[in-house]
């Protein structure tokens, strides 16, 4: 899929057993080509880990009936990650992508989450606008 990147780290289990391959129908084709970037600038991330017997399934597409986020979230429409990055802090992560949000709009990043504990939830959401959106965490 990427350089660092496996389709089985975009979407559940689930959805992986059952389309193979083709699991890439449920997320914006964007979406790997920005988490490539992010990899590229802050090492080693992890999005889902399940394939390699990790806890994390809902960090990327997230089927309509899962109860992890809201309603209609951007993980449920494919346009979103939650991200663990391995060499730096969540949070120095997240300040840094806010402070170089030029190099990563052109790549599809439109929003990102704050008050997140843990992990960078970023996001390709229509906003309109010509600045990075800034959500707080959803507390549903």
């Amino acid at each position: 899929m990427t350089d660092h990147f496996r389709i089985e780290e975009f979407v559940p289990e689930v959805v992986f057993n059952q389309y193979g391959a083709q699991s890439i129908w449920f997320i914006d084709p964007r979406l790997p080509i920005l988490a490539e970037a992010l990899r590229e600038k802050y090492g080693p991330l992890t999005v889902n880990n399940w394939l390699w017997g990790g806890g994390r399934q809902n960090s990327g597409f997230r089927l309509p009936d899962c109860e992890t986020g809201a309603y209609l979230s951007d993980h449920k429409r494919g346009i979103a990650l939650d991200i663990v990055p391995k060499n730096i802090t969540a949070e120095e992560m997240l300040n840094d992508v806010i402070q170089n949000y030029d190099l990563f709009k052109p790549l599809g990043l439109t929003t990102v989450e704050t008050g997140t504990k843990g992990w960078v939830h970023i996001s390709m959401r229509n906003t309109g606008l010509n600045e990075l959106l800034k959500i707080k965490l959803w507390h549903g």
